[in-house]
């Protein structure tokens, strides 16, 4: 019963503060975005449901007592900006009319689409993909080398600085854009930390990393 008032929870937030914010119900882009998103969001959890049962339950469960302090302060930025970010859209849209051309909706829907496949990828390989970093003993946590992992060694952070980068340039939003930028830096920073995590305290994850060399940009970082 949890889990279905969080799905519901979601959706209701972002039509409410989205529209709400705009002050307009026939706004085109607010439209084609809130589909998008609420269709991924369906389409991922049945997926991982099927493929990787029980990872969403321990997704649910963002702060941990064993989660890194440095995480601790990420995970409630991070989830203050994304329950901020419809708001901000609406207003921009309210005030500024959305100043990104229309034409940006195309590549932002082809981000969106990328970004959604990389990220329901991850929680199909990856059974420790809990929203927080901590060693996970209690569910005898191990290095993942499948599917993208082959590729970064931080897959999911790849797909959700893509994901927010390709809502903004779907709802023609530059306050968005902005926040998307932070979001992108706030996610570079916790790489970096749960990296150095990684390497201290998971059995295997050097090795891992001497074969996958980079963590978010292939040939860069």
């Amino acid at each position: 019963m949890r889990s279905f008032f969080q799905v519901l929870t979601v959706p209701a937030w972002w039509l409410i503060s989205l529209f709400g914010g705009s002050g307009n119900l026939t706004w085109g882009r607010g439209w084609v975005c809130t589909f998008l998103y609420l269709g991924a969001l369906i389409i991922c959890r049945v997926i991982i449901n099927r493929l990787n049962p029980g990872l969403l339950e321990q997704r649910e469960k963002p702060i941990r007592q064993d989660t890194k302090s440095f995480d601790k302060m990420f995970l409630r930025v991070f989830l203050s900006l994304t329950i901020l970010q419809p708001i901000i859209a609406g207003v921009d849209k309210r005030f500024n009319g959305a100043p990104i051309p229309l034409a940006a909706v195309y590549p932002g829907i082809i981000l969106f689409m990328i970004a959604a496949t990389v990220i329901t990828w991850v929680l199909v390989e990856n059974p420790h993909a809990e929203s927080s970093v901590r060693i996970q003993v209690d569910r005898g946590h191990h290095v993942v080398v499948s599917g993208p992992y082959r590729f970064v060694r931080h897959p999911m952070y790849v797909g959700l600085i893509f994901l927010h980068a390709s809502i903004a340039l779907i709802l023609g939003s530059m306050w968005n854009l902005g926040l998307a930028a932070l979001i992108a830096i706030l996610f570079l920073w916790r790489t970096a930390l749960e990296d150095q995590t990684l390497r201290r305290e998971l059995p295997g994850y050097e090795e891992y990393a001497t074969v996958t060399r980079y963590r978010i940009v292939p040939g860069i970082w």
